[in-house]
């Protein structure tokens, strides 16, 4: 897998929030070719010389496709509103790297809230 022309696959990371609450995330990540990458508003994609036993600035990518999955967890009592929030700002790390046009660019997000039991 490949993700903006360097290592792509699966990752993991999680946060403890100041209530005690964990976030989780986990990540798929495979799109984009490495001209791509722009990294606070500087294109570092472009700017990076070619790794050793790459020919020429940079080599041939195939055309841009792929996908990125990402799931977010949490033990946090989120209601409806807050969920969706939540799902829908897992993309936003995504905003700038998705290409236009391509599969990583069409992004959705769904929800899962488990079923409370009420306490006796």
């Amino acid at each position: 897998m490949s993700c903006l022309g360097f290592k792509g696959g699966i990752g993991t990371a999680s946060r403890l929030t100041p209530s005690g609450h964990t976030v989780g995330v986990l990540l798929l990540s495979n799109f984009g070719e490495r001209g791509r990458l722009t990294i606070d508003g500087v294109p570092v994609g472009r700017l990076l010389p070619a790794a050793a036993g790459e020919t020429g600035a940079h080599p041939p990518s195939p055309p841009p496709a792929g996908s990125c999955i990402v799931i977010v967890v949490t033990d946090a009592p989120l209601d409806a509103a807050a969920c969706t929030r939540l799902a829908r700002r897992a993309g936003l790390g995504l905003a700038r790297p998705a290409p236009p046009g391509t599969t990583a660019a069409a992004r959705s997000s769904w929800q899962w809230r488990p079923a409370c039991a009420a306490a006796d």
